[in-house]
């Protein structure tokens, strides 16, 4: 079947994005009106869980349908055990995936060959992961618009399956972090360390967060931290290409690092990328005083503590733009993109304290189209290179067939 751009696909991520901030938004009242923090086991989230993981798990999965990735992901781990009889793909990612990836799938492999177990288990990961993330760091004032850009993550996952799900056990990892427990932060960073070894840029979290979660960030110190980044990254972009390179070690990390010496620069292309975090940043200089103002005079001392985790999460995530584009880490933006939604939901709120009912309702709705817009550009730019469209429900299409 041939890949085709299909409007009604577009809807239907915004729908799935609907699910989640109906969700939130309903156990975050809850929360208000009880006083405490609720449980993740309540039908809410259970049916967010339900509905994202059945969407992700029985997509179609096929050559230019489901993501680009997903094809080899799934023929990699129909081979796994016996690579150099599969296909070429298998024969490729076995060269390719890291060991702990790779390890998951021999696990997995060996119990069933059906590859939607392996994609309930990535996939069932991943949303708990999203899940227990906003619900443990999402304060309860902000506003929810932005929940309905949510499933642009799970979608990305759709073909950059293992980047993912490296990405939701370092979010684990983040709020084991945010609870203070230090061996289950550490087990869980190393865990999607060895799922995707890209992730060790955002492994320095744990050690950002513990340097200055008791320190005040002024605008000099962020300045001195994205140079600080900048020239790492120059050092680690020399190593890879003259050492790693000329020993044969990866070549695929050889070639991104490459990338941006002969890429156009980072105003041609790299910008498009992270246009949300620099907005993000852009917003937050606008409106600080005003941030500060409403977490230290209407948040409670819980709320408090929430912002000032995901401050430092946003704070680490724009430090590491520079990194992400001299070694060409093109996925790096997804990362934390969770911390931002709730950072965007704060500065909604935030701006729309000054007006009246109407006029809130009026911003609000403004800035989600807003973030919309960003996710339907994403979407459309990237669909015939990730295969994103159209969402094909592979159980339906077999039914009607």
């Amino acid at each position: 079947m041939n890949a085709y751009w299909d409007t009604k696909t577009l809807i239907f991520y915004f729908i799935m994005g609907m699910v989640s901030m109906f969700a939130l938004q309903s156990v975050k009242k809850k929360e208000v009106i009880s006083g405490q923090q609720q449980k993740m086991l309540n039908k809410a989230y259970i049916a967010w869980f339900a509905i994202w993981v059945i969407v992700a798990v029985f997509r179609k999965v096929s050559i230019g349908i489901g993501g680009s990735d997903a094809i080899a992901y799934k023929e990699f781990f129909e081979y796994c055990l016996h690579p150099k009889a599969g296909t070429v793909r298998a024969i490729a990612y076995a060269n390719h995936l890291d060991i702990g990836y790779q390890i998951l799938c021999k696990i997995i492999r060996r119990f069933t060959e059906d590859y939607h177990v392996l994609f309930f288990i990535i996939y069932g990961i991943l949303a708990f992961a999203y899940i227990w993330f906003f619900n443990e760091l999402s304060m309860k004032s902000i506003s929810y618009g932005p929940m309905m850009i949510s499933f642009y993550l799970m979608l990305r996952g759709f073909s950059s399956i293992r980047t993912n799900l490296s990405a939701a056990l370092l979010l684990i990892s983040c709020v084991f972090m945010y609870k203070d427990k230090k061996f289950w932060t550490i087990l869980f960073a190393v865990l999607s360390l060895f799922i995707h070894k890209a992730t060790i840029f955002y492994f320095a979290f744990i050690i950002f967060y513990y340097i200055f979660r008791n320190r005040k960030i002024s605008v000099i110190k962020i300045i001195g931290l994205v140079v600080i980044a900048s020239l790492l990254a120059k050092g680690a972009q020399s190593y890879i290409i003259n050492v790693i390179g000329t020993e044969g070690l990866d070549s695929s990390y050889v070639n991104y690092a490459s990338n941006s010496l002969s890429g156009g620069g980072f105003f041609k292309n790299y910008w498009k990328m992270v246009v949300d975090q620099l907005a993000l940043i852009v917003a937050c200089g606008f409106l600080y005083k005003y941030i500060i103002y409403d977490v230290n005079h209407n948040m409670d001392e819980h709320d408090k503590k929430r912002f000032r985790f995901v401050w430092l999460m946003c704070i680490f995530d724009f430090a590491l733009v520079p990194v992400c584009y001299i070694l060409h880490i093109w996925r790096g933006y997804e990362y934390f993109f969770y911390a931002r939604l709730v950072l965007w939901g704060e500065i909604i709120a935030v701006f729309s304290k000054s007006l009246n009912v109407k006029e809130k309702r009026v911003a609000s709705i403004l800035f989600t189209l807003g973030l919309m817009v960003w996710m339907g550009i994403r979407v459309y730019s990237n669909w015939q290179l990730s295969s994103l469209s159209p969402y094909i429900f592979e159980p339906l299409k077999n039914l009607l067939s």
